[in-house]
């Protein structure tokens, strides 16, 4: 795949050691130009977030394909379309990599700039190959663009997102790229040493293994990007399962898990841990009176308070309708009231109107707070709802704490 094809093709023997090279351009015409075509087509039923990588990927591989289907015409075409756009044409599949793997990764949108990298190999190229005369030094030059550009995937796919490694299939991808980046190297040392004479032997055997590695790298790394992004839709999908669709928040099924999982934790080791429930306070009359995209838009507002309000660590769900669940792990009963206090302030303080109706917004609150002692979470949760159906009798925008019987 990055490996280069480097020489004079009208210099080949016609017979000598080595594989065949119309053979193994051939086949990395084929294999590349399908799984492109292929790509491009599957790519449409993906979410939006990854069509655009596919789609850029697709077409990196259908370019490599072009760049074969070039090397098998070279004798026909000359030396301009083989020495000029061919190789310019790896880089520009090169580059299309990086924007696909940057747009997986989220990562700063100055990496478009590599698109600029083809313009600028062509142009040096046709200086060597045309103006200088010496092929030579052009294959040095394209060599450390390729070399750089797989520096840069290498970096791309180890990039960690908020303090995470980031998946398995990105740290074999970029594994397989460093891999790439070092043998390139090898090879630029190895050709500083020789010099830079004005033709290059493309008939010698390791040029021949150079292009049979190529296609090889080419069949290997395709396979992995598309793992990259199914693993990704895979996590998708895990997540919208455990998401409630209008808020992000957790869902009841997920939440129950946590809480299950939260509370085996805390009697393991001996730590407390608070829960509370939460229902807006007259939820029911700006729905009546705004209809429900207002009350949708109460409900994604509270969430957004509820996310900015809670330590990084706590969980919050939408439990169902207007109420709330949070659990508070290893948070005393001093400690969780602060929260809820806070809590409560951060929606008092939404600014929201409805036909040029400001709506002020209050909360309801009923706290527990458990060191294990409850027989199931189930327990606690109806403690939990008990008290909060107390705040609310008391004429809500309050909150209370159930103690332990």
């Amino acid at each position: 795949m990055y490996l280069p094809i480097t020489g004079n093709l009208a210099s080949y023997p016609e017979q000598g050691m080595g594989p065949d090279l119309n053979t193994t351009w051939l086949i990395g015409c084929l294999s590349e130009a399908g799984f492109g075509i292929l790509l491009l087509v599957v790519s449409a039923q993906f979410p939006t977030e990854y069509r655009r990588p596919a789609t850029a990927w697709g077409f990196s591989t259908i370019t490599f394909g072009i760049y074969y289907f070039l090397a098998l015409n070279h004798l026909k075409i000359g030396d301009f379309f083989f020495e000029v756009l061919a190789f310019a044409l790896i880089v520009l599949s090169l580059s299309l990599q990086v924007l696909a793997i940057a747009d997986i990764k989220q990562a700063n949108s100055r990496f478009r700039l590599i698109l600029f990298a083809p313009i600028v190999f062509a142009c040096i190229a046709v200086f060597f190959v045309f103006v200088q005369r010496n092929i030579s030094i052009k294959q040095f030059i394209f060599n450390t663009f390729d070399c750089f550009i797989l520096i840069l995937l290498t970096r791309l796919c180890f990039l960690s997102s908020k303090g995470k490694l980031g998946f398995r299939s990105d740290r074999i991808l970029g594994s397989c790229y460093l891999f790439l980046s070092i043998a390139i190297a090898i090879i630029l040392v190895h050709f500083g040493f020789r010099g830079f004479p004005a033709q290059y032997d493309y008939g010698q055997p390791r040029a021949r293994l150079n292009t049979v590695m190529s296609v090889v790298a080419n069949i290997l790394i395709s396979p992995l990007f598309l793992l990259m992004v199914s693993v990704r839709l895979n996590d998708s999908m895990k997540s919208a399962a455990m998401r409630d669709y209008l808020t992000g928040l957790y869902n009841r099924r997920a939440f129950e898990e946590i809480c299950r999982r939260t509370r085996a934790s805390a009697i393991r080791n001996g730590q407390p841990y608070s829960v509370f429930l939460l229902d807006i306070d007259g939820f029911k009359s700006i729905n009546d009176r705004h209809g429900h995209a207002a009350g949708d838009l109460v409900l994604v507002e509270v969430s957004r308070a509820l996310r900015s309000t809670v330590r990084e660590e706590d969980y919050i769900c939408r439990w169902g309708g207007d109420e709330f669940f949070g659990i508070l792990p290893r948070a005393e009963e001093p400690e969780a009231l602060l929260a809820i206090q806070r809590i409560q302030a951060a929606v008092a303080s939404l600014r929201l109107s409805f036909a040029d109706e400001p709506v002020k917004l209050n909360v309801s609150i009923g706290l527990v707070t458990d060191r294990g002692n409850e027989a199931d979470f189930a327990a606690i949760i109806d403690r939990a709802d008990t008290a909060m159906y107390s705040a609310k009798g008391s004429g809500g925008n309050s909150y209370r704490v159930s103690q332990a019987a």
